[in-house]
């Protein structure tokens, strides 16, 4: 899988709260971290996502993303991956906006 492809499947999962799938891409100096964006994300109960920009840095990849839920409630993400052997792993997040 690519970056962008691990991206949208990683957005899929925490939309239908997915944990097993959200928490095993994040690694685990971000899972320990996670509670202030799982709280603001669940604040908002997303139904769909939009990518606002993705970055490459190096071999890394920094992606935007907007999370919408009811009544136009939003939260943005910013964060960055990083490819451990053939997996793409969250190695930092927070929100943005």
């Amino acid at each position: 899988m690519t970056a962008r492809e691990t991206l949208d499947r990683h957005c899929k999962a925490a939309i239908e709260m997915k944990v097993d799938i959200v928490v095993g891409d994040l690694t685990p100096e971000v899972a320990a971290n996670i509670q202030p964006i799982a709280g603001a994300l669940a604040a908002v109960q997303p139904e769909r996502y939009e990518i606002l920009s993705e970055n490459q840095e190096g071999d890394n990849y920094i992606f935007e993303v907007k999370y919408i839920g009811k009544d136009n409630k939003s939260l943005c993400v910013r964060s960055k991956w990083a490819l451990f052997g053939d997996d793409w792993k969250v190695v930092k997040g927070e929100v943005v906006k």
